[in-house]
């Protein structure tokens, strides 16, 4: 391997994801919803006040507390929306995944080698892939932190094999203790939820 910035990075950056992916990814959801959330409150409330300040009943010497106070409140609105929105995400992506296997599963039953297609999945399709469906739409939402840490940990472990020879050892290895890491760190058995 040679050593550059960029490799240098690379390396410390999938070790980072790797042994801390869970806290950077809660840490994330924090700072993108609030940022949001802050900048449209601060420009609703400037933009209400500039328009209607002297019409509504709030002295002019209340109106920077007004903008403050709206900020950090849809700031923090945003937060909690964008974590819902992410559980929304993780039950479609666990529903997807559950009308997939099982259309897999019908497939390879019927006798053949599944060509993964939308027709394949439409072909396959019933109420009991509905059911598996829900159930792993649910199981994603309850298995949200175990998911991201093995997730990050992967992600993580890739990268820095990729950049270091990509050693086959390295990357399970670094699967291995990273994920063991976080979830010791985090307090969290595997297959807990947690947010």
């Amino acid at each position: 391997m040679e050593l550059t910035p960029v490799s240098v990075a690379a390396v410390a950056g999938g070790l980072l994801l790797c042994f801390s992916g869970w806290r950077m990814f809660r840490f994330s959801v924090f700072v993108v919803g609030f940022t949001i959330g802050t900048a449209a409150g601060y420009s609703a409330a400037v933009f209400v006040l500039s328009r209607w300040g002297d019409k509504l009943p709030i002295s002019p010497q209340w109106h920077n507390l007004t903008i403050i106070a709206m900020a950090l409140l849809l700031g923090t609105v945003a937060v909690f929306t964008l974590k819902g929105l992410i559980k929304g995400v993780q039950f479609a992506a666990g529903a997807l995944f559950g009308i997939m296997a099982y259309s897999i599963f019908m497939a390879i039953k019927a006798g053949g080698v599944p060509n993964i297609s939308f027709d394949m999945i439409s072909h396959n399709f019933s109420p009991w892939s509905a059911v598996a469906g829900l159930v792993m739409g649910v199981c994603f939402i309850l298995l949200e932190k175990s998911l991201i840490i093995l997730y990050t940990s992967a992600i993580g472990a890739y990268i820095v094999s990729m950049r270091l020879n990509q050693d086959v050892n390295i990357f399970y290895g670094l699967i291995a203790t990273g994920a063991l890491f976080q979830f010791l760190k985090s307090g969290a058995k595997p297959g807990a939820s947690g947010s």
